[in-house]
């Protein structure tokens, strides 16, 4: 067996690193020449800026470290960090150990492929100075970046404008953040609005913005925001986690709260999975919704899965769900629990068609539904039956419906076909003795004989139902439509 060794690359001296360090600059340069560059090494930014390499389960001081020398060059801590991002190579990890790093001036880019900048928790903080329009990560420009365990704090005195995580670059895919907290943003938190795919967002504490979503993910794709708690302040105008034009994500298992306006505004999602959430909270401010799928892209809106979530509202005039605009379409919405909402549990506009919404619970709710799509299917709805209507038929599109109905019999010799949801009928003959009814499944058998009265029997969605060329008076019809 031959055994080989890969050397640990010749090291300066303490003595020999101390003597160099004259300037930032010189700090900068010295972390460059003394071998931070080999990529797959793990560099730990100890306190004062000190670095140490970490290498075949060793611990190599290569930069001694001379404090924070402030000035013109802004904090030499963030200089030393920022260096090692810049010439630690291609999959390199740096490690800031526990202490604060108060930034004065724009912070940290991202801008090598495949490394990762973590910390030790709550004691390795990134922080803003009093007043500064600064963003912390002010830019992740690269593929394949990790940013874990690490506090990021904003201050609200700060402009409006400042962003906690900001990937800009369509080409920053891969990317990773976790474990995380961040927080006191005046605008947004975490932003992925450059297109960015593959992304996982997990298991972080992203709290406490006064302007723009907390979580903001426009035209990605291929990712997953989960197991996360994710808080936003009253001035938020769209929701604490805005999506736009997304497609194949994954939203399920964080905790949606704070005073928003909106919660979770989806903008045109496409294939997206929205399950196992808890969305709501104590006295929100404002009359938006708990969830909001909006599209008009006809691109978009479509193929959905919003399941098994948990929305909790204030008994302000907002809406659980609302679906709005003529592409919000085949989506599948269930299992979902939805209680004290002093507006609308699910309202879905006349331009939002063809969704199934079943086996959902409604409790303390004003108005469970206000359902317009023709041809979406509602169904096993605890709490939102329809019950009798008055009107039930109509006659311009021979359909039988709680909604759009115009007459209370039905006209002699017509196919109406049951809309929006299953019903119960009952139907009797009003004082002639001709009636001949037929119900023919969906495709269009008949599933029993002509039948002259109907007592509770039970006709799902789709199926049509003829009352037969009658002559006497219209039969007397009582319609009970479910939920």
């Amino acid at each position: 067996m031959v055994w080989t060794f890969t050397p640990v690359p010749p090291r300066k001296t303490v003595a020999q690193l101390n003597a160099d360090f004259q300037s930032i600059a010189d700090a900068v340069n010295a972390i460059t020449s003394t071998g931070v560059g080999a990529g797959g090494y793990t560099y730990i930014v100890g306190k004062s800026g000190a670095v140490y390499e970490a290498y075949n389960n060793q611990a190599t001081l290569v930069y001694g470290g001379a404090g924070d020398a402030g000035g013109a060059d802004g904090d030499l801590l963030e200089e030393v960090i920022q260096a090692c991002i810049d010439n630690g190579g291609a999959g390199a990890s740096i490690a800031i150990a526990p202490q604060t790093l108060t930034l004065t001036a724009d912070g940290i880019d991202m801008n090598v492929t495949g490394q990762t900048l973590f910390g030790f928790g709550y004691g390795s903080r990134i922080t803003q100075v009093n007043g500064a329009d600064i963003n912390i990560m002010v830019d992740v420009s690269a593929d394949a970046v990790t940013i874990e365990n690490l506090y990021l704090e904003g201050n609200y005195a700060n402009n409006v404008d400042t962003i906690g995580i900001k990937l800009s670059n369509v080409a920053a895919d891969y990317f990773t953040l976790r474990n995380s907290w961040i927080w006191h943003f005046p605008g947004l938190l975490v932003s992925l609005a450059g297109g960015n795919t593959v992304f996982n967002i997990h298991h972080n504490y992203i709290s406490g913005t006064l302007g723009g979503s907390s979580v903001l993910l426009s035209g990605s794709a291929d990712g997953w925001l989960h197991h996360n708690s994710i808080a936003g302040g009253n001035a938020i105008a769209t929701g604490i986690v805005h999506m736009s034009s997304g497609a194949y994500i994954n939203i399920d298992h964080n905790k949606l709260f704070g005073t928003a306006t909106n919660y979770l505004y989806l903008d045109g999602p496409l294939y997206c999975n929205v399950n196992h959430n808890i969305i709501g909270g104590a006295a929100p401010v404002g009359t938006g919704d708990l969830i909001d799928i909006v599209c008009t892209a006809a691109a978009y809106g479509k193929y959905n899965i919003i399941a098994d979530n948990n929305l909790y509202g204030d008994a302000t005039n907002r809406d659980g769900i609302r679906l709005t605009g003529n592409e919000v379409k085949y989506n599948d919405i269930h299992g979902n629990t939805i209680s004290n909402i002093d507006d609308v549990g699910i309202n879905s506009f006349s331009q939002s068609d063809y969704n199934y919404i079943h086996d959902n619970y409604f409790y303390t709710v004003t108005t469970p539904i206000a359902f317009y799509g023709v041809e979406s299917i509602w169904r096993n709805n605890y709490g939102a039956k329809f019950g009798v209507v008055a009107n039930k038929f109509q006659n311009a599109t021979n359909i039988l419906s709680p909604k759009w109905g115009n007459q209370a019999t039905p006209s002699a010799s017509t196919d109406y076909t049951v809309k929006l949801t299953d019903v119960i009928l009952y139907s009797t003959d009003s004082g002639n003795s001709d009636c001949a009814i037929v119900i023919d499944n969906e495709d269009g058998v008949p599933v029993s004989a002509a039948m002259s009265t109907l007592n509770g029997v039970y006709v799902p969605v789709g199926y049509t139902v003829n009352w037969g060329a009658y002559t006497g008076a219209a039969p007397t019809v009582t319609a009970s439509f479910l939920g």
